[in-house]
């Protein structure tokens, strides 16, 4: 396959970043780039807030895909692209432990998957989907795709069918981070002996990700 010179641009940044992790990640930008299909929606984000709600994203997407996309399915593709390409099979596989653990919690708080993402107590941004620094618990703020929700389909029958390459992790984060504990920064090995404390453990090297990406398992 020929590429673009911002192709070509792109893989050699991945090259330089990654390492001996390059050619997988590479392989994988390059397929999400050209592979990825339509986007599903065209939001407005100011300040990072998504301006549109839920509701008119999901009208938007149908008109792509289609058919009426599954709202849950939809969040958990928007999920995944905001967070990033970099292991997005198990961040999306995280959000879903996460939120059966929440609504186990607090069902009336968290119904679905789709309010993990638009609950905060910032006024702004409840109810929206946002950047992760508005009081959410992941970011939720850039338009997914049309691979990105045929990922989260997959990722949604996996998941209900006993499926998930996390074991149940509930928390990721990137090495690069930032981080902040108790509204103080810190660095990778900070967030490590804080979620440690709670009895979570670090999982990396995971298959068909860099090294940078780790997810927590609790127990």
């Amino acid at each position: 396959m020929l590429l673009t010179g911002a192709a070509a641009a792109g893989v050699g940044f991945v090259l330089w970043k990654w390492g001996t992790a390059a050619p997988v990640i590479a392989a994988r930008w390059v397929m999400n780039t050209f592979n990825r299909g339509n986007k599903l929606s065209d939001s407005t984000l100011v300040d990072g807030v998504v301006q549109e709600i839920p509701e008119v994203l999901a009208d938007m997407a149908a008109g792509v895909l289609g058919f009426y996309p599954d709202r849950d399915t939809l969040a958990l593709a928007r999920m995944g692209r905001s967070e990033g390409v970099d292991g997005m099979e198990y961040r999306m596989h995280v959000l879903i432990n996460d939120w059966r653990d929440l609504n186990g919690r607090y069902p009336s708080t968290y119904p679905t998957i789709e309010s993990v993402l638009t609950h905060s107590k910032n006024s702004r941004a409840d109810g929206h989907f946002s950047t992760q620094a508005l009081g959410k618990r992941f970011s939720s703020s850039k338009d997914p795709f049309e691979g990105d929700y045929a990922l989260a389909q997959k990722v949604m029958a996996d998941n209900a069918a006993g499926i998930d390459p996390t074991n149940g992790a509930t928390k990721f984060v990137d090495k690069s981070g930032p981080f902040y504990v108790d509204g103080e920064k810190t660095d990778y090995a900070g967030i490590v002996a804080a979620w440690g404390a709670d009895g979570y453990q670090p999982v990396d090297n995971l298959p068909g990700a860099t090294d940078n990406f780790v997810i927590f398992v609790k127990g």
